[in-house]
């Protein structure tokens, strides 16, 4: 037994240099975490703000947990008349110029200019029943997400009037949520974006 520690110790080795070689690489792109601002309207409205606007929208899909576990999502789907999403694999990318132009956020239920809701939020829905919110914006430059743990939101929100809670990274304005994106948060289209 001795001996095969011995010989696996230089493979292990190798391993580990490795490993801290390609963590080390300055060309490679750190993983920050992206976010969107949510905010609880005076009358309960959910309201998403991006940041940055999202450029050539074709979807935006909520989905709806009603606790950790949850394996079947309520899912609500905003999609761009004309785009058909890819049933092939890999996924074939929207072609640019298929969504919306631009987009800098939306109220929960409310009609968004230029994309169409797939199915309708069932009758009584209140968003504060979920545990959490997974927000994907679809671009044809990509796809980014984020989440909202909603009793995060929904305990403090009396406190920060007209502020929007980013999870995991708390309250800001949009001006300060402007001066913070890009440091331990990205907005959420900020990779996404189709080059203008």
């Amino acid at each position: 037994m001795p001996r095969l520690v011995r010989q696996s110790t230089p493979a292990l080795v190798i391993l580990v240099i490795l490993a801290f070689v390609a963590g080390c690489d300055p060309r490679s792109d750190p993983i920050i975490p992206r976010g969107a601002g949510f905010q609880q309207a005076a009358n309960g409205e959910l309201l998403i703000w991006f940041g940055e606007p999202c450029r050539d929208v074709v979807e935006v899909e909520l989905g709806f947990r009603r606790d950790s576990d949850d394996k079947q999502p309520l899912t609500y789907v905003l999609r761009a008349p004309g785009y058909i999403p890819s049933t092939e694999l890999p996924a074939v990318a929207p072609s640019r110029g298929s969504g919306i132009t631009s987009l800098r956020g939306l109220t929960l239920g409310s009609p968004v200019p230029g994309l169409r809701a797939e199915s309708p939020l069932p009758a009584q829905f209140d968003w504060r029943d979920f545990y959490s919110v997974e927000l994907l914006v679809k671009t044809s430059g990509g796809q980014g997400a984020t989440y909202l743990i909603t009793q995060d939101l929904t305990k403090e929100s009396k406190d920060h009037p007209g502020e929007f809670y980013v999870q995991d990274q708390g309250w800001f304005d949009k001006g300060a949520f402007t001066k913070a994106d890009g440091g331990d948060f990205k907005a959420i289209c900020s990779s996404i974006n189709p080059p203008s």
